[in-house]
């Protein structure tokens, strides 16, 4: 299976990466900066037999509380399951 996991770099992301590729999985792990829902995506979805949304939002401190970093993660979980 080709499967696109978001979050692979964290805690509960490297342990799936891990196990999935054990299984003999194809996992598409992109980083930040690479996978950028807001914009264009940069993998054909159509391509993947799976997807593993473990993104969480960072942890920021500004002056809104969060408000605006939590808007952006929900409409880029969005995007995620548009496509």
């Amino acid at each position: 299976m080709r499967i696109l996991l978001t979050g692979a770099s964290g805690f509960l992301g490297r342990a799936v990466r891990t196990r999935l590729e054990e299984r003999g999985e194809e996992v598409l792990a992109p980083r930040h900066a690479e996978l950028d829902l807001a914009g264009a995506f940069r993998f054909d979805p159509g391509a993947l037999d799976a997807v593993i949304h473990l993104a969480k939002t960072p942890r920021y401190r500004d002056p809104s509380g969060g408000a605006e970093v939590h808007a952006v993660a929900a409409r880029a979980t969005a995007r995620l399951l548009e496509l």
